[in-house]
């Protein structure tokens, strides 16, 4: 009931990996060549992340965690000694925008160290 007095409330449903416009990869790759000092650990650490999500697919089964075993859970990581959700965590991603945030700042912190 309450969602007809708020409707950008309602959830929307996510899209499939490849439907959205490409402006993340475009304003992240104009950001990289922009910068005068190409820092090459973050570059490769970016690499890593594009690769991990959008050619997940191309990646045999079983050689890539679940999203349920690869998610910052702190309680696990805690009571089970899960501590290889601290890596992996860093390597997973909600969507193309979450992924275009992740590198931007990955980008911008790794020109600062």
């Amino acid at each position: 009931m309450w969602l007809a007095y708020f409707p950008s409330a309602r959830i929307s449903t996510p899209k499939p990996k490849g439907t959205a416009r490409p402006c993340g990869c475009c304003r992240l790759t104009n950001q990289i060549v922009q910068l005068e000092l190409k820092p090459p650990v973050t570059l490769a650490l970016v690499a890593v992340n594009l690769l991990l999500y959008f050619g997940l697919d191309l990646v045999p089964r079983g050689l890539v965690p679940s999203v349920w075993e690869s998610c910052l859970q702190p309680r696990l990581i805690l009571e089970r000694g899960q501590w290889k959700r601290l890596l992996l965590s860093a390597f997973l991603h909600a969507d193309e925008g979450h992924v275009y945030f992740n590198m931007s700042s990955l980008v911008w912190k790794g020109r600062r160290a």
